[in-house]
């Protein structure tokens, strides 16, 4: 937990800075929503796929359209149980993403907004098992493309309520992999 406060912090931080630079348009936004996480449920008595889970984002305009951003992603859990001899395993698989890339804004109406993400994002995929009292974990990082959308209405000038779809197809574990989804709503300054 505090690992995910200092780095959402770091990214504050340095879009913060990166924006106060002479010409440079910033912003900081995040949001909140559910997640789902493509995996195979097979041979599962129980699988929960769908959670919670959030994003927070930091940029700055090198054109009025174009900005570079800087992201982290909570892709939330999913919970499984397998039986194995008469008694459950129970585990959890747990994805987030540290990404940096280039986002694309537009204007579509005089309020509302369109905006398009594309970049690379390490993503961590953290496995936990648990057996007749005996835990297990095993974790890996692998380095892929994510991508994301967001329609925006403008209720000040600049701050915006944004509804927005993030996507990569990188949760790793074991030679297995799935997509992971993120519905969020939020909000968005720009200074």
């Amino acid at each position: 937990m505090i690992t995910k406060a200092l780095i959402v912090g770091g990214i504050t931080v340095t879009c913060c800075m990166l924006a106060n630079a002479e010409g440079m348009n910033g912003y900081v936004g995040g949001g909140l929503g559910v997640t789902k996480l493509n995996v195979d449920c097979a041979g599962t008595t129980s699988c929960d796929d769908g959670g919670n889970g959030g994003k927070v984002f930091g940029g700055y305009h090198f054109t009025p359209e174009w900005a570079v951003e800087l992201s982290y992603f909570d892709f939330g859990e999913a919970e499984f149980t397998v039986p194995i001899g008469g008694s459950p395993v129970s585990g959890s698989l747990d994805t987030s993403a540290i990404g940096i890339g280039a986002a694309y804004h537009a204007k579509l109406a005089t309020d509302w907004s369109f905006t398009g993400r594309l970049g690379i994002a390490r993503v961590k995929t953290e496995a936990t098992a648990g057996y007749r009292g005996l835990t297990a974990s095993l974790s890996e990082n692998k380095v892929k493309p994510y991508f994301g959308l967001a329609v925006g209405y403008s209720m000040t000038p600049g701050f915006e309520l944004q509804a927005g779809w993030d996507f990569s197809n990188s949760a790793d574990i074991a030679g297995e992999s799935g997509a992971v989804h993120l519905l969020s709503v939020g909000l968005s300054f720009a200074f």
